[in-house]
């Protein structure tokens, strides 16, 4: 079966940069694996030690999965600011980018299940809700803007 789908592959079309098109929405990568690790750890008292062991490597995970995503979204701010512009314009990819938001509350969360609370995980979720907060205004305010002033064309 891979003999037959390697021509198939090397037909597709490979871009040289493919960090160019590392959309927001690779948040949600760190949203299901951050509720994993709190339905592991909610686990715990059921099914003992091991479920708080699988918790704490899902939010690890979760975590540095966050890690390499931001550094990646960094770069691809700086290398290719217009694809970051075109993803705020596009009228599907611009609610994604809600998704890093969430990202950053969810991990905020795992580690006060995790941890306890701590004063940098309450800035870390602070920070979270208050760019999810300004992130939903800007969707909403671009879904009810008319399309002369940069809203959505909707259909009628």
């Amino acid at each position: 079966m891979i003999k037959r789908l390697g021509p198939a592959l090397r037909s597709m079309p490979h871009h040289a940069t493919p960090l160019k098109f590392l959309m927001p929405g690779w948040y949600a990568l760190v949203m299901g694996l951050a509720g994993l690790s709190l339905a592991w750890h909610r686990a715990t008292p059921l099914l003992g030690e091991m479920a708080g062991a699988v918790s704490l490597l899902v939010g690890a995970l979760a975590a540095a999965v966050f890690a390499v995503l931001a550094v990646a979204t960094a770069i691809r701010g700086r290398r290719y600011p217009e694809a970051w512009a075109e993803d705020r314009k596009h009228p599907v990819r611009h609610a994604f980018i809600a998704a890093l938001p969430i990202a950053v509350l969810l991990l905020a969360t795992v580690g006060v299940a995790l941890a306890g609370p701590q004063p940098l995980l309450r800035a870390l979720w602070w920070a979270g809700a208050l760019a999810q907060l300004f992130v939903t205004w800007w969707v909403l305010s671009r879904w009810w803007r008319p399309p002369a002033q940069g809203g959505l064309q909707w259909r009628g």
